[in-house]
């Protein structure tokens, strides 16, 4: 978590946040999963994601060709495994056992 932003008031990351979203969770879920979230949080959690990606792409121009080329493998790789990791089922079930 070092160095990672975090919602206020809790030591959840965005990262984290984005992750459950990405992989299936609806905001009520997470919502009734952590009471001390309120709505206004996870949409700050998806505008600095945005703002992020914003920021990357300013700056693509200073990539090398082959630093390009990785990405858009990695990104072709997303896009052909959309559901690939784990689903929101099995991420629930880890935070219980933890």
């Amino acid at each position: 978590m070092t160095g990672s932003p975090v919602i206020r008031g809790t030591r959840l990351t965005v990262e984290y946040i984005l992750n459950l979203l990405a992989h299936g969770a609806s905001e009520e879920e997470i919502l009734a999963e952590y009471k001390r979230l309120m709505r206004e949080d996870i949409q700050a959690c998806l505008l600095l994601a945005s703002d992020f990606s914003e920021n990357i792409a300013s700056q693509a121009w200073s990539l090398t060709q082959a630093e390009r080329d990785k990405l858009d493998r990695r990104l072709e790789v997303y896009r052909s495994n959309p559901r690939e990791g784990a689903s929101w089922e099995a991420v629930q079930a880890k935070i219980n056992n933890q």
